[in-house]
């Protein structure tokens, strides 16, 4: 005889069939809340009505859609997920999952000190083997970021039977209703309770962009020292956002012979940043649980200096061989990304690359970082050609950029801003911090 136990999902066989030819019912899951020594188990089906049957009469269900609600341990995780380390949601492919609590740890972020994927050490803490039959608490903490989110419900009207729509927000509260987690405001009055899986169907989507699809696999190396190359380099990472030949036979100038270090040092984009236009950005975006930042412009290492004074690793790269760095190699090449990802992982790019060459040099770090620090002077963006103003009005529209003003002036005169990127809007939404004093710059 099976052995069953507490939080158990079962069938109630049907014995009532004198032919194998007769059609089942259909079949309800209901969940095991006690057994009694004489074998009697206490069964509680989704509305909440309790039964009694014999063991005898049960079977293990193993439906993969059981909802997550009622038992976390099948729950399907979020695409974005995030590392309980990092706190970044990237490299998927490369986190280790806990069954039982659902929390997520990327590979290289695991020290083996830790050994968090071996219970029997006791160095971390581990998820209990069988969940309890009520929610955890990582179904609580995971509900509870979806709390304050904004849905869209679809309804006919009751009179004109027209479709409408009324948009509303969830609140997490908690409750023993298994399938009830949340509690829903509509505009212009109304509440309801939703599960989870109704909540998720009912946010409000996010309009599909240019970027969001998937963009095919960069080559090592490009050939920049034309504009015919700089147009089909420039066509991987932004579909659709073509520049005009004038502006691409400047950007092939630039880069003679397309070696970024040819540019000519005396030239206004060869500024230094200085320090007190780094730490704005620190104060208004968290990079404290990143475990690596990439400069791939060192120069005279002002950025990297900042960044290590924080407390941040670095990981630097720049072209002259005179300045001192870890790597010597093009930032203007995908092979240089390519390889450093192979090597060492990093989940942020923080730099101040020549200005001549933004064109070339951010959408390049957009495809290999889930966030990008760029230090640009105020008209890369108010005066951008429409290439780059599509470009820039995809990610506005994702949610995915954010502007830091209001930096001291540098030594070349005009004053510059950060220009942020992020992977996702939810990235963005976690880690921006928005400005608290009267001094703290300005944050859109």
């Amino acid at each position: 005889m099976e052995r069953f136990e507490p939080g158990d999902y079962v069938y109630v066989l049907q014995r009532n069939r004198v032919s194998t030819l007769q059609l089942p019912t259909l079949e309800h899951v209901l969940r095991v809340v006690s057994v009694t020594p004489e074998g009697v188990a206490t069964l509680v089906g989704r509305c909440g009505t309790t039964s009694k049957e014999s063991v005898s009469n049960l079977a293990f269900c193993h439906l993969s859609n059981i909802d997550p609600i009622i038992d976390p341990r099948v729950a399907i995780p979020a695409a974005d997920l995030a590392c309980e380390r990092c706190g970044f949601p990237n490299h998927e492919d490369k986190m280790l999952l806990c069954d039982g609590c659902g929390t997520g740890w990327h590979l290289y972020c695991l020290q083996p000190r830790y050994r968090l994927y071996l219970p029997a050490r006791g160095s971390a803490p581990v998820a209990p083997l069988r969940a309890s039959p009520q929610p955890i608490s990582r179904l609580a903490s995971g509900a509870a970021k979806r709390s304050a989110s904004s849905i869209e419900r679809r309804f006919p009207d009751p009179l004109t039977l027209a479709r409408r729509e009324q948009r509303g927000v969830v609140r997490f509260r908690s409750t023993e209703l298994p399938g009830e987690v949340f509690e829903a405001t509509y505009e212009g009055g109304g509440t309801e309770l939703l599960s989870l899986r109704q909540v998720k169907a009912a946010l409000c989507p996010v309009r599909p962009v240019l970027l969001s699809q998937v963009l095919p696999a960069l080559p090592e190396r490009w050939d920049l020292s034309t504009a015919a190359g700089v147009r089909l380099a420039l066509a991987h990472p932004m579909p659709g956002c073509g520049l005009s030949e004038a502006h691409l036979n400047r950007l092939a100038l630039r880069v003679p012979g397309g070696r970024s270090s040819l540019q000519a040092s005396g030239e206004p984009e060869c500024v230094a940043t200085l320090p007190e236009e780094v730490e704005p950005l620190l104060r208004c975006v968290d990079f404290s649980r990143c475990t690596a930042v990439f400069e791939p412009w060192n120069g005279t290492g002002v950025i990297s200096r900042v960044l290590q004074a924080h407390g941040l690793r670095v990981l630097r790269n720049d072209v002259n061989p005179r300045h001192e760095a870890d790597w010597h190699a093009d930032a203007l090449q995908p092979g240089l990304y390519q390889h450093l990802q192979r090597v060492q992982s990093y989940q942020a790019i923080i730099a101040s690359p020549w200005f001549a060459v933004l064109g070339i040099a951010l959408p390049l770090a957009v495809r290999y970082a889930p966030v990008v620090a760029f230090h640009v002077p105020g008209h890369f963006v108010t005066n951008a050609p429409p290439g780059r103003r599509l470009y820039l009005a995809a990610l506005a529209l994702a949610g995915r950029v954010s502007l830091i003003l209001g930096l001291p002036r540098g030594p070349s005169g005009p004053r510059c801003l950060w220009l942020v990127v992020f992977e996702l809007a939810a990235l963005r939404a976690r880690l921006l911090r928005l400005p608290v004093a009267p001094e703290d710059p300005w944050v859109l």
